[in-house]
């Protein structure tokens, strides 16, 4: 039903979109948002329908009268040499075929941001753009924030899966971001209804953001918190309001939310926390070391990651092609294996010549020597320069 009323609504919509260009804009932008498509069961989850907006909207642009000319100032400027360095230093990236893949996804992105420039001309029209975005992503945020009011906190929230908020850190830092979009919204609104929504969305999305169990998200709500203060016109008034909101937040959270909060004043013990400033000494030798950068996609290069540091929280890097091929296998052949009433664990059967499958509870119950004379095991040691030793015997 979620697929049909979709379909409906964004094909039914092409009219307006072809005849107002600008329309297209603010669709795309709720599909590149908010991934309506995310919520759906049916074939409209992987449809592309930022792809029918974007070409219902480029179409008549070559058309459209109302279109302003692109705008040459400082800012546009540095943007285009922005994307020129982009392209460039993409000639000499470290992960070739993921780094062009990467490019052509940024570049259609742009290409959509710079007919928005020219499209959004107005302050109408910039406040309807704004207005989708709040909409969009403060779905999130309200829906987020009442589901943790109503389970006091003990689960994390998430967005939608396959989009670029699902997890739980960009979630946050996209609800930190709208936060102050909302209140422009709320001072700009005439009607009571609009003022009273936008006034409880901004109330719930802290809870929502504080449910991510984000730490991150925790340091970054304390800086939108001050800069809101600092923008409202009744300061005294929107100062209690902070005062009282954020300290009710935090005696609100669990204990184990409190628990992984404290963490960072032990950063230095957390292999989460150190794996990011291992990312951020990568990406500094990395400028050194290399000119143009390691171009998009460079973390999912473990030697260059190696080399450029200690390799210790190597582990923190992201999963490349084969490592989400396996698990998607293994997760298909879980479900299958279920579904036909089979127990097991699911993995490459050894004894049934790699064969993917439910592996036998019995057969992983632990005690089976390891053999030190698997290939496999004698190519690491080689590459690390250790001996392996004579083989012991052992009994279970």
């Amino acid at each position: 039903m979620r697929d049909l009323v979709l379909v409906a609504f964004v094909f039914g919509a092409i009219p307006w979109m072809l005849c107002k260009p600008h329309l297209g804009v603010l669709m795309w932008s709720w599909l590149g948002y908010m991934n309506p498509h995310r919520l759906t069961w049916g074939f409209a989850y992987s449809f592309p329908f930022a792809q029918v907006a974007a070409l219902c909207t480029l179409g008549p642009l070559l058309f459209c009268k109302d279109r302003q000319r692109f705008p040459v100032t400082l800012l546009t400027v540095l943007w285009g040499l922005l994307i020129v360095w982009m392209i460039f230093t993409t000639q000499f990236a470290i992960v070739t075929d993921m780094a062009w893949q990467h490019l052509d996804k940024v570049m259609k992105i742009h290409l959509i941001a710079l007919v928005t420039v020219l499209l959004i001309n107005n302050r109408e029209r910039l406040d309807q753009l704004i207005s989708v975005i709040v909409i969009s992503i403060g779905y999130y945020g309200v829906k987020g924030g009442f589901f943790s009011i109503m389970t006091g906190g003990s689960y994390r929230v998430w967005g939608p899966a396959g989009s670029n908020i699902h997890s739980n850190n960009h979630l946050a830092v996209a609800l930190l971001m709208i936060l102050p979009l909302m209140y422009y919204l709320y001072q700009q609104a005439e009607r009571k209804w609009v003022r009273h929504v936008l006034l409880v969305s901004m109330l719930v999305t802290p809870f929502s953001v504080a449910a991510s169990h984000s730490r991150g998200a925790f340091l970054a709500g304390g800086t939108v918190m001050v800069y809101l203060w600092f923008k409202s016109k009744k300061k005294l008034a929107s100062g209690i309001v902070l005062a009282s909101l954020v300290p009710f937040i935090i005696a609100f959270m669990p204990s184990h939310w409190h628990e992984r909060m404290s963490t960072i004043q032990t950063y230095d013990e957390d292999a989460s926390a150190m794996g990011r400033i291992e990312a951020w000494e990568f990406a500094y030798h990395m400028a050194n070391y290399r000119l143009t950068g390691g171009g998009f996609r460079i973390w999912q290069s473990q030697e260059t990651f190696n080399l450029l540091t200690d390799g210790y929280y190597a582990r923190a890097a992201a999963s490349n092609e084969e490592d989400l091929k396996l698990i998607k296998a293994c997760c298909d052949k879980a479900v299958e294996s279920a579904t036909e009433g089979i127990g097991g664990v699911v993995g490459h059967d050894e004894d049934k010549n790699d064969e993917l499958r439910a592996c036998e509870f019995p057969r992983i119950a632990g005690g089976k020597p390891f053999n030190i004379d698997e290939p496999w095991f004698g190519e690491l040691l080689a590459d690390i320069g250790q001996a392996k030793g004579p083989k012991v015997e052992v009994s279970h």
